[in-house]
């Protein structure tokens, strides 16, 4: 097997005994709620640009992004204009396949 799809195996093996582990969850909700309390999420930027993210959500919004290859991407409820599109961009400066058109509802 490829190291890549050896990767991918390993990743759907933790994430489905992650899945089952009662005590990794009430840690990661009570961590969540703390992090809410003290505003974790507003102490990262995007190339450059303050986002109103975690970390973990963009790593996972470009693994969606990379995985699916959108002709289009339609973000709403955003803060500051810039979470999928400045990945989509991102992806396209690297000569990734990304989504050519964003719209912002």
């Amino acid at each position: 097997m490829d190291p890549i799809n050896e990767f991918r195996k390993e990743v759907a093996g933790n994430i489905e005994a992650q899945g089952k582990d009662r005590d990794i969850q009430d840690l990661s909700m009570r961590w969540f709620r703390e992090a809410q309390r003290i505003r974790y999420s507003y102490n990262f930027s995007w190339l450059g640009r303050p986002i109103i993210q975690y970390p973990q959500d963009i790593v996972g919004m470009q693994e969606l992004i990379w995985a699916v290859k959108p002709d289009l991407i339609i973000e709403t409820g955003i803060a500051r204009q810039i979470a999928a599109g400045r990945i989509a961009a991102r992806g396209r400066t690297v000569a990734a396949p990304a989504a050519e058109r964003i719209h912002r509802a």
